[in-house]
């Protein structure tokens, strides 16, 4: 059965996915990864920025894989204006494939902001770790949906 919040949940999870891999000149990002971590983060970039409701977005994110990935967990966290409004956990081999090779990676994606979606400043932490338990890699972000 149809129903409306579950419709706009589901594409904001969507989004909220693309968005963990993305940043550009209004968008700020970090790499949040620490010493050990398997890759880092080197690039991130919305299209258009900012993000607008009721529009397509596109999302570019580059990382620098240092070590084979077997498998593992990315968590995703978004937040807006400080109020947790979804977190997933997602397998690694569904988002890459296993096992991930060293080496440059460049991940794209797109998808549409529905235009109900909630205008303002949001955060988001994208964090992996492996089957073992150790970090893969880990992103923070701020954006802004107009």
């Amino acid at each position: 059965r149809y129903h409306p919040l579950a419709h706009h949940k589901m594409k904001l999870i969507a989004i909220t996915l693309l968005a963990l891999v993305a940043s550009a000149a209004a968008i700020d990002w970090t790499d949040c990864s620490d010493s050990n971590a398997d890759a880092k983060v080197t690039g991130l970039t919305f299209t258009p920025d900012p993000a607008k409701a009721g529009s397509a977005l596109n999302v570019e994110a580059d990382l620098n894989d240092t070590t084979a990935v077997q498998g593992g967990q990315l968590k995703i966290e978004v937040f807006l204006l400080g109020v947790s409004v979804h977190t997933e956990t997602r397998d690694w081999c569904t988002e890459e494939t296993c096992p991930t090779q060293p080496g440059a990676v460049s991940l794209k994606e797109a998808t549409s902001l529905p235009g109900i979606t909630p205008k303002g400043k949001y955060t988001m932490k994208i964090s992996g770790t492996d089957s073992a338990g150790n970090q893969i890699m880990c992103a923070n972000a701020k954006f802004t949906v107009q």
